[in-house]
């Protein structure tokens, strides 16, 4: 099990493609969402075609270092996106 020494909490309305920015330091994300979404990593713009999919309501770990923004864009409904960096 990783141990982490510190973490920062990110957070970003989204509804039409927005983009967030993180600390580019990061070993792992955990993402939650309180609605359906897609992501994109160090991307401008995401899409349903080239996203990743984020159910609602559910956490979800992406091991990844050196995440620099993280684009978010609604399924259906708008939403916020809770980013927790672990460093």
């Amino acid at each position: 099990m990783n141990q982490f020494t510190n973490n920062r909490i990110v957070q970003i309305d989204f509804d039409a493609s927005v983009v967030g920015t993180l600390s580019g330091f990061c070993k792992e994300l955990l993402l939650t969402s309180t609605e359906a979404c897609y992501i994109r990593i160090n991307q401008a713009t995401v899409t349903v075609a080239n996203g990743y999919f984020i159910p609602a309501d559910t956490s979800v770990k992406i091991p990844i270092t050196q995440a620099d923004t993280i684009s978010a864009i609604k399924e259906t409904t708008a939403g916020k996106l809770t980013i927790l960096e672990l460093f």
